[in-house]
């Protein structure tokens, strides 16, 4: 009897192991089925073409970096960014992007030099993860909101001292043209001004 359970047990085993493997096989299979995002190519160990973008490999750690998946997970929207960090988690890779400290555009955030902090608070401890710095950046320009921003606000100010000055002065204009009452003299100013008659007298 011991031996009949023992058979059971091990069919059981090996079929549950083949259908664990067959289901690995056929979601590599559907991976491979996937198209590409972009073309990723590893030039060097420290060089990687994405479309036609050269990046740098500033940080490898874990040595982890797959072109085929980052080719997968890979979106044009991280073309603007300076930086692409890719961290691995629970077998997926996460991609975000960064700008260059100098960017005046850029959030705290969004910065480089929060990398640690975004590895500590985001992603798993001690994992494996990669940092592309794009040779190619964009030139740093102020940006034309704030422009616009400081242009309006003074337009704003002129506009609002001038409608000041001009109600002053429509106020003024009512004030001067208002017909002006003429008050009687309550008594004769001629009188009280009038000199006293003198005589000459002869002095002998």
């Amino acid at each position: 009897m011991t031996d009949t359970n023992n058979i059971e047990d091990n069919s059981k085993k090996s079929s549950t192991l083949s259908k664990s493997i067959a289901h690995a096989i056929a979601a590599s299979d559907d991976e491979a089925e996937i198209e590409l995002a972009a073309d990723v190519v590893q030039l060097s160990t420290d060089k990687v073409k994405i479309n036609q973008d050269l990046y740098n490999i500033t940080i490898n750690h874990g040595n982890q970096l797959d072109t085929r998946r980052l080719a997968r997970r890979y979106n044009t929207v991280l073309r603007k960014y300076d930086y692409i960090v890719g961290d691995w988690g629970y077998g997926q890779l996460r991609l975000r992007g960064f700008y260059d400290d100098i960017r005046p555009q850029a959030k705290i955030d969004q910065k480089i030099s929060t990398l640690q902090d975004y590895l500590l608070e985001y992603c798993n401890f001690g994992c494996a993860y990669f940092v592309l710095e794009r040779e190619q950046k964009e030139p740093v320009n102020p940006t034309k909101r704030t422009v616009l921003k400081k242009k309006s606000s003074k337009n704003h100010r002129h506009r609002s001292t001038t409608r000041f000055h001009r109600r002053k002065l429509n106020e003024l204009k009512k004030t001067n043209t208002a017909p002006k009452t003429k008050v009687k003299p309550t008594t004769n100013t001629r009188n009280i001004h009038k000199k006293a008659p003198f005589k000459i007298r002869n002095l002998k």
